[in-house]
């Protein structure tokens, strides 16, 4: 009885950690099958819960209300279609490349707002360091950034939209910008930094390099890159390619 005890116990504490795994550097494919789609479910160095999923809504449909977590902060990237956010009681339609950002405690909702089906990617996340509500609340709260808002700036390289860069209630830093790369180039020369990133691929064929070696990304893809680990992005297709970046400290 006591070994069979033990036994459990091993099993039960390797399914939790099975649960808890840390996310790998590397390129996350994008598949369209189900409406609902998970992507990646694990932690990170600054992170105790991170997930990501793909969700689509057909024409008249809604998810349900987002509960207001104290524990969870939220971002909200749409893909493709047009979204109906609610955001404690202010309501905005956002296209393709709009993003919005919940904090903890806020109330939200999302619902197909046209005659085709949208598609947005969802983000989860917790952070291991003490929530600071104060601060997300004294940055603005919860936000929405709508695409034909942003300007791009041109660049060498292409062009560069600001989406935003701010403290939220899990972040003293997050910065997101979209990357357009004319083809044939590098984003720039394979580097480090402590924060993590993630990079999104909204179009064109790419390669990115994770660690020591290339990996080809194609629009919808999700790439993680770790703290310091060396990456750089390279446009291989027939056009300009475009994609979100950003980081959180």
């Amino acid at each position: 009885m006591k070994l069979r005890l033990l036994l459990l116990t091993a099993l039960w504490a390797s399914a939790a950690t099975a649960q808890v795994d840390a996310v790998q550097s590397g390129v996350y494919r994008w598949t369209d099958t189900d409406a609902t789609r998970p992507i990646l479910d694990g932690v990170t160095t600054p992170l105790a819960h991170l997930e990501i999923r793909a969700v689509t809504l057909a024409p008249g449909q809604s998810s349900p209300p987002g509960p207001a977590h104290d524990e969870l902060e939220a971002l909200v990237i749409v893909k493709e279609g047009a979204l109906r956010v609610t955001l404690e009681g202010r309501q905005d339609v956002l296209g393709p490349g709009s993003v919005a950002v919940v904090l903890p405690g806020d109330a939200h909702g999302f619902e197909n707002a046209a005659d085709a089906p949208v598609t947005y990617y969802l983000f989860r996340y917790r952070s291991k360091a003490p929530v600071d509500a104060e601060r997300g609340q004294n940055a603005g709260g919860s936000f929405l950034v709508d695409w034909n808002d942003v300007t791009m700036q041109e660049t060498e390289t292409g062009g560069r939209r600001q989406h935003f860069d701010r403290p939220t209630t899990m972040f003293e830093r997050f910065e997101m910008h979209v990357s357009t790369l004319n083809v044939g180039l590098t984003n720039h020369a394979a580097h480090t930094h402590p924060a993590e990133e993630f990079v999104l691929i909204i179009k064109g064929e790419v390669e990115m390099l994770v660690g020591e070696t290339y990996q080809k990304a194609s629009p919808g893809d999700i790439i993680f890159l770790a703290s310091l680990i060396p990456h750089a992005l390279r446009n291989i297709g027939g056009g300009p390619t475009e994609y979100f970046a950003f980081q959180w400290q």
